[in-house]
């Protein structure tokens, strides 16, 4: 398995560590925050109710006020990366319409992981649903209007 080796601030840093810190820097909603408005929040969330069932199942998701967190499964063909290359390019279109700009709207890269088994799976619905609270945008994962929190109580 190969190690990367990432720097920051000078340092030598783990992968784990990279990912922690750029979790961190999201959840102190550093960067352009345009998922915040609830206009766009819902043209995202509407884009990814209109491929659950056709090439993915979408099980669970957080849109935050600058990130998106994602739980699905690729159906049988389909690869993430068609889903997120997908996704990447209808939204951009539509809230740069609503911003009145245009430009870039996504960072080119995305972070996966690959569940590896029913702990990691519950993990990472807990980090999804929780996420909200952890950046102290609410008190609690059903308060949170753009999330799965909400419909699956």
């Amino acid at each position: 398995m190969r190690r990367l080796k990432l720097r920051l601030d000078g340092r030598q840093i783990s992968e784990i560590e990279y990912h922690r810190e750029i979790e961190s820097y999201l959840d102190r909603i550093h960067g352009p925050d345009h998922l915040a408005n609830a206009v766009i929040a819902a043209i995202v969330e509407e884009n990814l109710f209109k491929f659950d069932g056709q090439r993915y199942k979408l099980l669970h998701w957080v849109i935050m006020p600058n990130h998106v967190h994602l739980l699905l499964k690729a159906m049988a063909g389909i690869t993430l990366a068609s889903i997120m290359h997908s996704m990447k390019s209808y939204t951009p279109n539509q809230a740069n319409k609503v911003l009145q700009t245009s430009g870039r709207f996504w960072s080119v890269e995305y972070f996966d992981r690959y569940v590896r088994n029913a702990d990691h799976y519950a993990k990472t619905v807990r980090y999804i649903h929780n996420n909200p609270v952890k950046a102290g945008l609410c008190e609690a994962p059903s308060d949170w209007i753009f999330g799965c929190e909400r419909r699956h109580e």
